[in-house]
């Protein structure tokens, strides 16, 4: 069991382990909103609730270490920024924000905000570009509701879907990203009930600690991305252009969401489109938009997307002899 938070900071030398690592990496691949964050302070309550979440969740890992990362400030007023690799942002409004401290660094592109009332809110910052919000519970007097507001350049919608998970679009129903769907554990591990509700331009968070004895701290989150790709590079295959596309761990939990599949033909397909001008002009080919399509219904995360140009155009659907093929076929209308 993990003892109840209590948000105490610790000498220098007892964080330098895990301290030392944490500020330069942080300091280094975050963009703060401001020069410093609070006194480098290392809550080890807090990073032992985060790390006794089960591994599937990802909490904690794959902390942010280049420059797509999502901007984590120093007064949670300010908000967190994610952006694209197509240069739109999105906004993240965090919970309390009006009452909560200052932050403090905690891990590996992680800042901790004590909201003064029971809860605080982490987020990490990933390397995709994407952000995992957790909030810690330290008791039952701590809220049920953590609200988010989400705002892009042009205004946000959101969808809410069946398996629990969200769409953020635009007011053209563009999509700008998503939010995996939402968990909460105990300290001993045993799912607490929670779900996500939208009100207006909000998503908010409903963890339902008080319905039953459960043992605190709870953690639970939103997980918000919004790039399906790491990067997308060109070079020569065969004497023609080949392009290379690495599906980013936030398209991954995009993919397995509801409607996950077709998000990533679509929006993962205009992604791509538009990634820069030299990718633009190398992936001029129907064969090519097949090939995606290959890989974002049939198997998309066996490794790197290569759309190779010089692959003859599909006169039969590509799942013909997709178990064979491998999105790789080298006649029009067979294997």
């Amino acid at each position: 069991m993990i003892p109840k938070i209590n948000l105490r900071s610790h000498s220098r030398g007892s964080r330098r382990a895990l301290g030392a690592v944490a500020t330069v990496a942080l300091a280094a691949s975050v963009f703060v909103a401001s020069p410093v964050l609070a006194d480098d302070v290392v809550y080890d309550d807090i990073v032992a609730a985060l790390e006794a979440v089960p591994a599937e969740h990802g909490v904690l890992q794959d902390a942010a270490s280049n420059k797509n990362s999502a901007v984590l400030p120093t007064s949670p007023d300010d908000g967190i920024v994610l952006t694209s690799s197509r240069g739109w942002t999105l906004k993240i409004e965090l919970p309390f924000a009006n009452i909560a401290a200052k932050g403090a660094r905690v891990a590996d592109g992680a800042v901790a905000y004590s909201n003064g009332n029971g809860s605080t809110t982490v987020p990490t910052a990933k390397s995709d570009g994407s952000v995992q919000i957790t909030t810690v519970i330290e008791d039952a007097s701590a809220p049920s509701s953590y609200e988010y507001g989400i705002g892009g350049e042009s205004g946000t919608t959101m969808r809410l879907l069946d398996d629990g998970s969200v769409i953020i679009e635009d007011p053209s129903s563009a999509y700008l990203g998503g939010v995996a769907a939402p968990w909460a554990y105990d300290a001993e591990g045993t799912p607490v009930k929670t779900w996500y509700e939208v009100k207006g331009s909000s998503l908010v968070q409903i963890v339902a600690h008080n319905d039953q004895s459960y043992v605190y701290p709870i953690v639970a989150d939103p997980w918000l991305g919004i790039n399906l790709f790491s990067w997308i590079t060109v070079d020569s295959y065969y004497g023609q252009p080949r392009v290379n596309l690495q599906p980013s761990v936030w398209g991954a939990v995009q993919w397995a969401a509801v409607g996950g599949l077709v998000v990533m033909n679509t929006a993962g397909w205009t992604e791509a489109w538009t990634w820069n001008s030299t990718v633009q002009a190398a992936l001029n080919k129907t064969s090519q938009r097949q090939q995606f399509e290959c890989h974002a219904l049939g198997s998309p995360f066996a490794g790197t997307w290569n759309l190779e140009k010089f692959r003859v155009n599909r006169t039969v659907h590509w799942s013909y002899g997709v178990a064979i093929h491998h999105c790789n076929w080298t006649t029009s209308y067979r294997y």
